[in-house]
């Protein structure tokens, strides 16, 4: 069996495993922290910078604070979802069968498009290179009079301020 390196396999297995804790935890944690961070963008959503230069442009813009709080969000976001890829990774290479006639599992056989990470990074440079939105592509006036945006904005435009 040594001379196969059989047992230098079962160590590696074994620091797989570890590996595969250490990344459940770290999305763990990286989960609580995430749903925290949103937490404290929902106290801050309504903070908003304007003044004369956002009033007279009809814009506004999110606070120091909230944007703050909303980058690292998103940034916390992306390693939980780079953590979950990384520990389904791990998590199948420790569950490969022993014999070489049996398969492997679907994700390391479509790898990289079996990961999150992959699509998340597939629809960001769709996106990047579609054309920008154009009049055209907005629903007619008809498909949007049922919202409740388009109910509210008709409510208040009656109102007397």
């Amino acid at each position: 069996l040594a001379r196969q390196r059989v047992p230098e396999a079962f160590a590696l297995r074994l620091e797989l495993v570890c590996l595969k804790k250490i990344a459940y935890y770290l999305f763990a944690q990286g989960s609580s922290l995430e749903r925290q961070l949103a937490q404290l963008a929902t106290f801050w959503h309504g903070e908003h910078l304007g003044g004369p230069e956002g009033a007279a442009c009809g814009y506004w813009r999110h606070s120091a604070r909230l944007t703050e709080v909303s980058d690292a969000r998103v940034q916390c976001s992306g390693a939980v979802s780079a953590t979950a890829d990384a520990r389904a990774l791990v998590k199948h290479l420790c569950c490969l069968p022993r014999h070489s006639s049996k398969g492997c599992g679907a994700l390391l056989l479509e790898l990289p498009r079996s990961l999150h990470c992959w699509r998340l990074v597939e629809r960001a440079c769709a996106a990047a290179s579609a054309p920008p939105p154009t009049a055209a592509d907005e629903p007619p006036p008809a498909a949007v009079a049922g919202r409740w945006h388009s109910r509210l904005r008709e409510s208040l435009g009656v109102q007397l301020w």
